[in-house]
């Protein structure tokens, strides 16, 4: 059977369709690959002023990766959502990225769920970080908003591959924005910049819509007195 057949089956199609040509090479043939230059390219991530096209699914996804500190020298609290088109097109809106108290981020993420109704919103439960989650549950505002605590169990690479796969198939933009241009320099240097919030944000929001593009995710429900929250590792 010659290698075009051999690779047609679903696997080989899954493996391509969630790793970078580079990556997925790594997986499928065993070949190594040195992500020292790397894992995004700037034209995968094209920056548009373009409407926001509506959800095929009917639901965007916001994550929030939590760093709570004004430390100069901390990490960023960083924030992205994620659409997916009906033509599996990911456009990342709402970026941003900031230095700040857990009373200032909980403001913002609060305010910033009222504001986006057809959002489901993740954060980033790990690190200390599930008290943060059970304040935020207490909201109302919280709770319409279909709340997740997100636990990574995979490294920030491995994360990050569905998103740069999407964009070397010219299925990514991103909407203009304050920091949509942080986002993109955090990428081209990513996993090994400085800081890479914003692309843990933006993977983690994509990593939300796992429904509607294959990626495996375990989901366990865990009750509260007002409702079901969802705990997702991925």
């Amino acid at each position: 059977m010659g290698q075009t057949s051999a690779r047609s089956g679903f696997f080989y199609q899954f493996v391509e369709g969630r790793y970078t040509t580079e990556l997925a090479e790594q997986e499928l043939e065993g070949r190594f690959v040195d992500l020292s230059g790397g894992l995004f390219k700037r034209n995968w991530l094209p920056i548009r002023t373009d409407a926001l096209p509506p959800p095929s699914s009917g639901k965007r996804y916001r994550f929030w990766d939590l760093a709570v500190s004004t430390k100069t020298s901390a990490d960023y609290t960083a924030t992205a959502r994620v659409t997916v088109t009906s033509d599996a097109t990911v456009v990342i809106d709402g970026v941003w990225q900031g230095r700040a108290s857990w009373p200032e981020v909980k403001r913002r993420i609060i305010d910033t769920a009222g504001s986006e109704p057809d959002t489901i919103v993740g954060v980033e439960t790990i690190a200390g970080f599930e008290v943060a989650f059970a304040e935020l549950v207490q909201e109302p505002s919280m709770v319409a908003s279909g709340l997740r605590s997100i636990k990574p169990s995979r490294d920030k690479a491995t994360r990050a591959a569905p998103l740069a796969a999407r964009g070397e198939q010219g299925k990514v933009w991103l909407k203009a924005g304050p920091h949509a241009e942080a986002l993109v320099g955090q990428a081209v240097t990513f996993p090994h910049g400085a800081h890479d919030d914003l692309v843990d944000a933006a993977a983690g929001a994509l990593g939300m819509t796992i429904g509607s593009i294959g990626q495996r995710v375990r989901v366990q429900t865990a009750s509260d007195r007002r409702r079901s929250r969802r705990t997702v590792e991925w």
